[in-house]
C-alpha cells in the first residue's frame, strides 16, 4: 500500500489548544473523568476510539490524553477555508462519511508509522437520540491490522448536554470513562468478530436508559426546541411531518397531541396519554412505522415527501461546494427530484450512496461519482426523515411509481 506523508499537528496550535481551549471546554461541560490512569505511561503509537454523541467529543476526549490525538473527521469540515485550516493545523484526517475511503486509511497508517496517535469514532455518525449505533466493521478490521494499543472512551451525558437536533447547550455533567481495550500484540491472535464484539461492548451507550437511573438535570432554555428535526411522526394520529416545538412544548398540528420536555430530558403528558417517556423510545417506534409505511403501505406512492426552499450544492472531497440549483425537493419511490423553473434534476434511489446529515439541516450523498449537498433552508425541516426514507426505500428495493400523487407530506 502506497503511503502518503502523514498529516502532522502544528505544535503551537496544539499548545494553545491545551492551554486555552480545552480547559475552557472542560469547565463549560463540567467534564468528569474516570479510568484515565489506565493510559498513564502509554507511549505512541496507539489508537483512541470513542462513541459519538456531540460535536465536542474529540475535544473532550483529547483533554485527558497527554499527547496530541489526530482525529479522523468528516471531509465536510475541510471544505471551508476557516475550518479546513484549523483541521489541518490539528493534523486531522479527512474521511468521506459512511463510505470506503482508501486515502483516509493510508493516512492512518502513516500517522501510526510516524509514532502518532489516531482518534476514531467507530460509529461513523453522531447519535440523534442518545442511543449508540453499531460500530462499522471496517474499523474493527483496521484495528486488527494496525496491532497497536487501543484506548476506548465511553462518553455519557454528551447527548443530554447538547442533543444533535437542538441549538442550545444544557448545563450538566459529561462523564468520560477511559479503558485500555487492547494492548496491541494480542490482536494478531483475535478473530475479526472478536475485535468487533469487544469494540461494540466498550462503546455501547444508551443515554436515556442511564438517565432513568441517574436522574441528573441538564438545564437550559427551550429544551424541546427543534425536536421535530428528530421526531417527525405523531404517535396519536400517525401523520408525518405534523409535529412542532416551542420552548418545552412539543405538539401535533394535525390532532393536538402534546407533550412537554423536562430538565431530565424526559417527556411529560400535556394533552392526551403519554406514549413514550423519552425521544429515543419515540424514535425507535417511528422508524419501524416509517419502514412499514414505505415497504407495505406504499406511502410515497400515494403521497410524496416534499420540502420547499432547498438549495443544491455540488463539490468534491477536497474543494468547497458550489451552488448548482435550488427549488422544491420531492421524494418518490423511485428517487429524489429537485424541481425548479428549469425542470427537475433526478437522483434514482438505487444510485444514491453514503447519504448522511451534516450540520443539522444539510443532507449529503454521492451520485454518479459526484458529491451533492441539499441545504434545507427551513430551520425546522427534518433531513433525518429524508435520510431514513431513502434508506428504507433502498432496503425495500422500491420500483418507480406511477408519478400520480394525491398530495404532499410536510409543511410548506
Amino acid at each position: 500500500m502506497t503511503r502518503r506523508p502523514a498529516p502532522s499537528p502544528n505544535r503551537l496550535v496544539v499548545w494553545l489548544m491545551r492551554k486555552l481551549v480545552l480547559p475552557a471546554i472542560q469547565r463549560r461541560y463540567q467534564l468528569q473523568v474516570q479510568g484515565v490512569q489506565a493510559i498513564f505511561g502509554l507511549k505512541p503509537p496507539f489508537l483512541v476510539v470513542a462513541n459519538h454523541v456531540n460535536f465536542w467529543d474529540p475535544f473532550w476526549v483529547s483533554t485527558f490524553v497527554p499527547v496530541p490525538v489526530q482525529w479522523i473527521a468528516s471531509d465536510n469540515l475541510f471544505r471551508t477555508r476557516l475550518y479546513g485550516t484549523a483541521m489541518r493545523l490539528l493534523g486531522s484526517i479527512a474521511k468521506v462519511k459512511l463510505m470506503t475511503d482508501a486515502e483516509a486509511v493510508r493516512q492512518v497508517f502513516g500517522v501510526i508509522e510516524a509514532r502518532g496517535v489516531v482518534g476514531i469514532f467507530p460509529e461513523g455518525v453522531r447519535s440523534y437520540d442518545g442511543r449508540g449505533s453499531p460500530p462499522m466493521e471496517p474499523v474493527a478490521r483496521l484495528i486488527r491490522k494496525l496491532r497497536v494499543p487501543v484506548v476506548s472512551v465511553r462518553i455519557e451525558g454528551g447527548y443530554l448536554a447538547r442533543p444533535r437536533w437542538s441549538h442550545g447547550v444544557r448545563l450538566g455533567p459529561v462523564r468520560l470513562d477511559y479503558r485500555l481495550l487492547f494492548r496491541g500484540p494480542e490482536l494478531a491472535s483475535l478473530a475479526p468478530a472478536d475485535v468487533y464484539a469487544a469494540l461494540a461492548a466498550a462503546l455501547s451507550v444508551d443515554e436515556m436508559r442511564a438517565q432513568a437511573i441517574a436522574r441528573v438535570p441538564f438545564k437550559g432554555p427551550r429544551p424541546a426546541e427543534y425536536l421535530e428535526r428528530l421526531l417527525f411522526l405523531c404517535p396519536h394520529c400517525r401523520v408525518v411531518g405534523s409535529m412542532v416545538s416551542r420552548d418545552r412544548l412539543f405538539a401535533c398540528l394535525a390532532c393536538g397531541h402534546a407533550v412537554r420536555m423536562n430538565d431530565l430530558g424526559f417527556l411529560e403528558p400535556v394533552d392526551g396519554p403519554l406514549r413514550f417517556e423519552n425521544p429515543a423510545e419515540w424514535n425507535a417506534w417511528q422508524l419501524e412505522e416509517l419502514r412499514s409505511m414505505i415497504r407495505n403501505g406504499g406511502l410515497l406512492e400515494r403521497v410524496p415527501l416534499v420540502e420547499q426552499h432547498v438549495t443544491l450544492f455540488t463539490g468534491t472531497r477536497a474543494r468547497p461546494f458550489r451552488r448548482t440549483g435550488g427549488g422544491t425537493l420531492i421524494l418518490l419511490p423511485s428517487g429524489l427530484g429537485l424541481r425548479d423553473a428549469r425542470g427537475v434534476r433526478f437522483f434514482p434511489v438505487a444510485e444514491i450512496k453514503g447519504m448522511n446529515i451534516q450540520n443539522r439541516e444539510k443532507l449529503e450523498f454521492s451520485h454518479a461519482g459526484s458529491l451533492f449537498r441539499l441545504d434545507f433552508r427551513r430551520l425546522r425541516a427534518s433531513p433525518y426523515l429524508w435520510m431514513k426514507a431513502v434508506e428504507f426505500l433502498q432496503e425495500a428495493g422500491s420500483v418507480p411509481g406511477s408519478g400520480e400523487h394525491a398530495g404532499v407530506i410536510g409543511r410548506r
